[in-house]
């Protein structure tokens, strides 16, 4: 038998057309649907497929279970700044580089960058509760396709994040060929969102509701929150020939002791993930555990996109849990943080969670190879079943539950 890295460094070669489909544009759904848990719901466990509604998500949950999301919030991160000269140019903040009180260094991407010149101004002002509120904006440069900027505002008082929720637009996918309307805010936005950080939705939580999480609790199925901000590298197409050639985008994460006991206490019943962030942040936590030790920064653990090929005989989940939870409180950690660019391919078969809970995904993305490595080549016949069923693609389309096929 083929050692699991074995048949990795087999995928290398895969093509990466073979996970295209026909997606035609009016299968993408351009608003959510009006009630959260109203969109429809794909299942697909023990081999049998169900049409249902997400609605009914908890009847196809097992008690007892445990539930892990992401709380990363969505930052209204798409600005339009006027230039001196009176044009309006669209900034996209992408990840702090430092923040004081009052000012900001921030990583943007802008469109027609190449107009701005160096140390150029852009502002904008609007009264918001009877304030006026300035934003300026010093375009200071290149770095690599993107650009440095630095933000000041008045009033000081106010955070970088309550900045851009005043001047800032949701940063619906490129996809949604529409502009961010006012319900966007809310709606591009899972319930239990916490931290600020995200540019993209973790979408497969936008279906959940305060009436769903009543009646999970009444299951007894446990819920625990990481942290996964997305990055636009979840929206970054690949372009190369084979999976070998592409490049991950990393993306940062946390996740509490307390979240890490829990998934210790619940190793041995059925994980359920809500979105590929979600599994994406446990799955890199549980590879981190193969090569941590007592020199190990559990606040800057880094995942490489092929760490596992080094991994000959992989740990149980309890083993993994067991380790991180160790040299976290050796290093009176309450939380364990780090970066990720961890790559799912097909053939490597996911160890940390038994169910997922996701939305349809884009034709040769890195999220659909998630889902082939959750449930095989089934996922080409299943997707073609929703193409001709109704269903509702990408970030507010239709839901999908899907059983781990290893």
């Amino acid at each position: 038998m083929l050692s699991d890295s074995l048949y990795l460094c087999i995928s290398f070669q895969c093509m990466i057309s073979k996970y295209f489909y026909p997606l035609p544009t009016e299968k993408i759904a351009a608003y959510p649907a009006e009630e959260r848990s109203n969109s429809k719901l794909l299942v697909y466990t023990q081999g049998q497929l169900t049409d249902s509604a997400f609605n009914n998500i908890c009847s196809f949950l097992p008690d007892h279970s445990l539930l892990i999301h992401n709380t990363s919030k969505v930052m209204k991160a798409r600005l339009f700044l006027q230039r001196e000269t009176g044009g309006i140019m669209e900034v996209f903040c992408l990840k702090l580089e430092t923040v004081h009180k009052g000012d900001a260094t921030v990583e943007c991407l802008i469109r027609n960058v190449r107009k701005l010149r160096e140390n150029e101004i852009l502002f904008v002002k609007q009264e918001h509760k009877s304030t006026q509120v300035m934003l300026k904006a010093v375009f200071k440069g290149r770095k690599g396709e993107n650009s440095i900027v630095e933000f000041n505002w008045n009033p000081e008082e106010y955070d970088f994040y309550k900045i851009l929720d005043i001047f800032g637009e949701a940063p619906l996918p490129p996809y949604i060929k529409r502009k961010a309307e006012e319900t966007d805010a809310q709606r591009y936005q899972t319930i239990y969102a916490k931290e600020n950080g995200s540019v993209a939705a973790p979408t497969a939580g936008l279906h959940f509701t305060k009436h769903i999480e009543e009646q999970l609790k009444a299951k007894q199925i446990e819920t625990a929150g990481v942290v996964l901000h997305v990055g636009l590298g979840t929206f970054q197409p690949m372009k190369s020939d084979t999976l070998k050639e592409h490049i991950m985008h990393r993306e940062s994460f946390s996740i509490s002791t307390k979240t890490l006991n829990l998934l210790l206490s619940k190793a041995d019943k059925t994980n359920i993930c809500v979105g590929t962030t979600s599994l994406r942040t446990i799955e890199s936590l549980y590879i981190a555990a193969h090569f941590a030790d007592e020199n190990t920064d559990m606040e800057h653990i880094n995942i490489g996109q092929w760490d596992y090929l080094k991994i000959n005989k992989f740990m149980t989940r309890q083993e993994a849990w067991s380790i991180l939870i160790s040299l976290a409180k050796k290093q009176k950690l309450d939380f364990v943080s780090g970066s990720t660019a961890l790559m799912i391919t097909p053939d490597y078969s996911c160890k940390t969670s038994d169910l997922l809970i996701t939305n349809f995904h884009q034709p040769q993305s890195t999220l659909l190879l998630i889902v082939a490595s959750f449930i095989g080549e089934q996922w080409r016949e299943l997707y073609e079943h929703a193409l001709n069923s109704g269903y509702r693609f990408l970030s507010y389309g239709d839901a999908c539950l899907f059983e781990n096929h290893t």
